[in-house]
Order: C-alpha cells, then sequence, then structure tokens
C-alpha cells in the first residue's frame, strides 16, 4: 500500500508538471473561489473514481490471493471514493492556480488526454522500479568511494579555533540546606525519681544531771 501511495504521489505531480501551460492562463484572480471552481471542472474530466478503479486493476494481481478480494472491494467502497475527491479537491485547490487547473482539464477532457491518463498508470509502474534502481546503484557507489578515500588529510598549520562564544551565565545555585548533624542529638535522660524522704531519727534520752559535788570542810585558818 505504501508503494501505491508514492505512486499516486509522484503520478499527481509529473501530470502537474506536464500538463501545466502559462500561455493558456486565463484572466480569472487566482483566489480561493476561482481555484475551487477549476477543482470541480478538473474532478469533472478526471473523476478520482476511475483512478481508484485503474489502480485496483493494476495492483490486485501482485497482491497474495488472499488480499485480493478485500482490497478491490475496499477501492470500490463509497467511503474510499467520497475520501478521494474531497482529498484530491484540498490538494488542488492548495498547489494548483486557476490557470494550471484550466490547462490540465482543457488536456484531460480533450480525446487525447483520455488516453494518455489510462496510459499514465502503466507508464508509472515500468518507470519507477528501474529509477529506483539506479538510485541506489549511484548510493553504493557514492559510499564505496566515500570508503575508500578516508577521512580527508589536514595539510599545513592547523588554524587557530574560532573564538568560542561566551557561555550563557549559570544559574544562581540554589541555596544550600544546613547539614544535617553528623552525630544524632541523645534523647534526654529519663528524669530520677525524687529520694524518698527519710525517717526522723528518733529522740535520745535525755542525759540524767549529775549530783552536784558534796561540800569540802573548811580550812583551818593557820595559827599565829
Amino acid at each position: 500500500m505504501r508503494r501505491v501511495r508514492n505512486l499516486l504521489v509522484i503520478g499527481i505531480f509529473l501530470m502537474a508538471s506536464a500538463c501545466a501551460d502559462t500561455g493558456q492562463v486565463k484572466s480569472l484572480p487566482d483566489n480561493p473561489e476561482n481555484r475551487t471552481a477549476a477543482a470541480e471542472r478538473y474532478l469533472k474530466a478526471m473523476p478520482p473514481k476511475d483512478m481508484l478503479q485503474s489502480l485496483a486493476t493494476r495492483v490486485s494481481p501482485n497482491l497474495p490471493e488472499k488480499d485480493r478480494k478485500a482490497f478491490v472491494e475496499v477501492m470500490q467502497s463509497a467511503d474510499l471514493e467520497k475520501a478521494a475527491d474531497r482529498i484530491t479537491r484540498e490538494g488542488l485547490v492548495k498547489n494548483f492556480t486557476v490557470g494550471e487547473l484550466n490547462a490540465m482539464t482543457a488536456f484531460y477532457g480533450s480525446p487525447e488526454g483520455q488516453s494518455a491518463s489510462k496510459k499514465f498508470g502503466p507508464y508509472m509502474m515500468g518507470v519507477m522500479p528501474q529509477i529506483q534502481q539506479e538510485v541506489k546503484k549511484a548510493m553504493d557507489e557514492k559510499q564505496k568511494q566515500s570508503g575508500a578515500q578516508g577521512p580527508p588529510e589536514t595539510k599545513g598549520k592547523p588554524e587557530a579555533a574560532a573564538p568560542k562564544a561566551p557561555a550563557a551565565p549559570k544559574a544562581a545555585p540554589p541555596a544550600a540546606k544546613p547539614a544535617a548533624p553528623l552525630v544524632a542529638p541523645k534523647a534526654p535522660a529519663t528524669p530520677q525519681a525524687a529520694p524518698a524522704p527519710k525517717e526522723p531519727a528518733a529522740p535520745k534520752a535525755p542525759v540524767a544531771p549529775t549530783a552536784p559535788p558534796a561540800p569540802q570542810a573548811p580550812k583551818e585558818a593557820p595559827s599565829k
């Protein structure tokens, strides 16, 4: 299906290039309204339905047998025809001028144009694979030459390096968070219970008073 889509795109591009004739540009202003009217005339000369049926006829034999019937049914469905008509009209109005659309309509509306349009599909199917092979061959040769030559050598003194553009100022660093303490704080010690009050000491027994000493007899006075 991708190959079919690519062929459609290339085919429309080549048809536009071959059929646009600047000498046939009409005096109508080139605006969206006139382009839409010219696109409608072109779609009557080249209905998308005919293009879908032509593709189904050419492509279905190249598909696996189990997919052919479903492919043909899809290509002939009314929903696909309506979508193709809308997409084609939008593409015509977007890409071609009024004069180009009128030139294409004049060509494909003629007997020669109708006959050429039927031959264009087989023409593209035969040309494109050969062009793709030539492109692949040229790319392989280009890569081979690049690998044989190797990287180019620098001769003479090395050129001075171009001055570097000043670096953009860096954003201010975010404020540093306070560092966590290395030693985790100790949990407060559990308060000790208050000491139990001591019982008062028993009062000592009073000391018994000692008896006063007995009076001594007076000494006799010495004789003269």
